[in-house]
This record gives C-alpha cells, structure tokens and sequence, in this order.
C-alpha cells in the first residue's frame, strides 16, 4: 500500500445519501454458500451498515458494496466467497 498527500476538493462528485448492497454470507456446508442480499437506504453512515452485518446472526461473513447509479458498485468491505479469492472478512468464526 502506499499513500500521498490529497486535496480535500479532488473529486468530481459526490453522493450525498449513498445507497448499498449488503450481501449476507453462510457456509451450508463445506464450500457451499448460501446468501441473502440486501439493499440499503437512508443510513446514518457506513459504519451503520457495517454495525447491521455484523449483528446479523445468520450470516457468518459478509460483503459490502456502494451502489454507484448507471456506474456500478464499489466494493467497501469483503468479497464473495464463491469466487474463488481469500480476502473474505469473518463476522464470526463459523460454526464446525
């Protein structure tokens, strides 16, 4: 990772009320995944989001994404598990 110094009026844009998909993740079984997705409106902030992911009981991990309207998602936090990567974040260890 490296960093530099930025201006605090660089960007183009900005979103004031962001909206986000949350995407529930539980290992049914080895390698086999279940998930729930999830739209998001009107929170706080992300920390909110993040705070709702991690209280959830279903799932064991999770990912976070900024619905960026006619431009995509940006990935805030996690991955999909069935993808194949290991950058994935535990909520809690899952259960043997």
């Amino acid at each position: 990772m490296r960093t530099e110094m930025g201006e605090p009026t660089d960007g183009q844009w900005e979103v004031p009320d962001p909206k986000y998909r949350l995407t529930l993740w539980k290992e049914t079984s080895r390698q086999q995944w279940e998930s729930k997705t999830i739209l998001v409106h009107d929170a706080v902030n992300v920390d909110e989001v993040l705070s709702y992911a991690r209280a959830d009981s279903w799932a064991t991990r999770f990912e976070l994404h900024a619905i960026v309207d006619r431009l995509g998602l940006i990935r805030l936090y996690g991955d999909d598990p069935v993808s194949g990567t290991r950058l994935s974040f535990n909520v809690r260890p899952a259960e043997e």
